[in-house]
């Protein structure tokens, strides 16, 4: 039988699972009022609404099985793009300078360590050209995740930008490019630039009503989410039915889990308390 991992003795299973340790390891060490951009309204009191990391919080595991299954799919063209290999698909310098960075940039990240994962975060990138799609795209996404860690909002779109380049290629992403969308939407929603955030919003939605369904956890947080950029350019009445569509999904989703629904609730509170009297 034929040895199924790509050049450089990777397996497709390692590749999806190291293509986003960045986005494990930040929604593990991202505090609520850390994210003070991302919260539906000013921090008072050191308590936040945790919109936006409840989002990256169900959507990571999501992620990470919706890219091991694009590794799946492109195994025999990653066999195409790795380097040339010979005899029993020994490790090649390049890819073991790929692992080695990999397995720095978990640890800084597991650390905390985001500028220090900056460079290492880059070189894992250019690393990547030689080898599959799945990877490269994971790369490219752990370098947006890093960079809007880091305030470079603008860096970090033009990175989500080159993942949906490269995703473009595949008709079957499941969710995955939902996320990458609503992720561009709530950096736009932070820079106030409100149009490209709406149609960002929009393609996230309309990506995971095709996939998962308008029942799934992720469909009801990126409800929740347009809900709020809608709410901060002052068109209430709107953000509330999609807080109200998103309570419906969320509800069902922790029907066991009441206390993970109480920032949405939360969120839909301060929409209402905004409605003209």
């Amino acid at each position: 039988m034929a040895d199924p991992r790509p050049s450089g003795g990777r397996s497709a299973e390692d590749v999806g699972a190291e293509a986003f340790a960045f986005a494990t390891a930040a929604a593990d060490h991202r505090s609520v009022c850390g994210e003070r951009k991302w919260s539906a309204s000013a921090c008072e009191n050191e308590h936040c609404s945790p919109n936006r990391f409840m989002t990256v919080r169900a959507f990571r595991h999501a992620a990470s099985f919706a890219l091991i299954g694009l590794a799946l799919s492109v195994e025999a063209s990653a066999q195409d793009a790795a380097p040339p290999s010979t005899g029993t698909q020994a490790v090649t310098a390049e890819s073991a300078d790929l692992r080695a960075r990999q397995r720095e940039l978990r640890q800084l990240l597991d650390a905390g360590r985001w500028t220090d994962a900056l460079p290492i975060a880059r070189r894992v990138v250019e690393l990547s050209e030689g080898y599959s799609l799945a990877q490269r795209i994971g790369a490219h996404f752990d370098l947006a995740s890093l960079m809007r860690q880091l305030d470079d909002l603008d860096g970090a779109v033009l990175e989500y930008n080159v993942v949906i380049s490269l995703a473009g290629q595949f008709s079957d992403l499941g969710a995955y490019l939902g996320i990458v969308y609503d992720n561009v939407a709530m950096i736009r929603r932070a820079q106030e630039q409100w149009a490209e955030s709406e149609a960002a919003s929009d393609r996230a939605l309309e990506i995971f009503e095709k996939t998962v369904g308008t029942r799934d956890i992720h469909y009801g947080a990126a409800l929740n989410n347009r809900a709020i950029i809608l709410s901060e350019q002052g068109k209430t009445v709107l953000a509330l039915d999609y807080s109200e569509r998103a309570l419906a999904v969320l509800r069902e989703s922790f029907a066991k889990d009441p206390k993970a629904l109480e920032p949405f609730l939360e969120d839909n509170r301060r929409i209402r308390a905004g409605l003209p009297r």
